[in-house]
């Protein structure tokens, strides 16, 4: 069982050093999305900038295979819920590492939820897609949510954005994130995506007990731009690998361009968030 394949593949999406991932696998969840109706037009968008990678379900890949140019690409093996289901949390495969591999992905992700009543299902399905992901050399990504925090993920997306960041509290803590990020590595995972665990000491907990590349989701309390630059460089500075973001990128439909060259500033360039910010032509509270 080789490694080299891993290694050639994991290596593309660091090849700046730290990682900025834009994910559009929402569809799957909830449907056709405002900022991602039109999935050529956004990747279109997406591959005219220098993120390292798109987060993209099975289906998609064909749709854009002409349109992707240099990014890398990472496929989801789970899902087969949407919002209309009575349990978010029943993710099974729907791909085959075998699959994603012949339509030249770059890494493979998956789910995991944490204290729900499907977590022995769910842990084995990530043990399971290690070991394929292991045996046909390509990295697995594990994105760990808590039971503490779904509520974020399952709203629907329909309601007013505004009115959804400002009802949301994150109701996670450092011990959480520090939790769910170890329990997973120790199931199976090449890279980890999970929150910032909300302070930099904080966040170095989760890095040194979790040696394998962090990236941090966004995250419900988070309500600017210049907040979140902040929480992107905190982490980065705790040892963080990168960010994998999609809604905060998106959904307003506005200042894409702007929001993702501020972003890879940031995480590839390493310059200061108030340099970032002056990238950007709309600075005010996310709408």
């Amino acid at each position: 069982m080789s490694q080299v394949g891993k290694e050639i593949r994991l290596n593309k999406f660091f090849s700046k050093g730290n990682a900025v991932i834009i994910t559009v696998d929402h569809g799957g969840y909830f449907g056709p999305l405002p900022g991602i109706e039109n999935i050529r037009e956004i990747v279109s968008i997406l591959a005219d900038t220098d993120i390292d990678g798109i987060l993209v379900n099975i289906g998609i890949v064909p749709v854009i295979k002409d349109i992707i140019k240099k990014l890398n690409i990472i496929v989801r093996l789970d899902s087969s819920t949407s919002i209309k289901s009575n349990d978010f949390t029943e993710d099974y495969f729907i791909a085959s590492v075998e699959d994603c591999v012949r339509y030249g992905a770059d890494m493979c992700i998956v789910n995991v939820y944490l204290g729900c009543k499907n977590e022995n299902m769910l842990l084995k399905k990530q043990g399971e897609a290690y070991g394929m992901c292991s045996h046909y050399g390509i990295p697995l990504m594990v994105e760990v949510f808590d039971y503490k925090n779904l509520d974020f993920h399952i709203t629907n997306n329909k309601i007013d954005a505004k009115i959804k960041f400002e009802k949301m509290v994150n109701k996670l803590t450092p011990e959480d994130i520090l939790f769910d990020s170890r329990v997973v590595l120790e199931k199976g995972a090449d890279l980890v995506k999970t929150y910032y665990a909300g302070d930099k000491e904080s966040h170095k907990k989760v890095v040194s007990s979790c040696p394998v590349p962090i990236l941090i989701a966004g995250g419900p309390n988070i309500t600017s731009d210049r907040e979140f630059l902040e929480v992107i460089n905190n982490s980065i500075d705790s040892g963080g690998k990168g960010v994998t973001i999609g809604r905060f990128i998106w959904h307003e439909q506005s200042n894409i361009r702007e929001r993702i060259n501020a972003i890879c500033k940031l995480v590839h360039d390493r310059k200061s968030i108030d340099y970032c910010l002056s990238m950007l032509t709309d600075c005010e509270k996310i709408q």
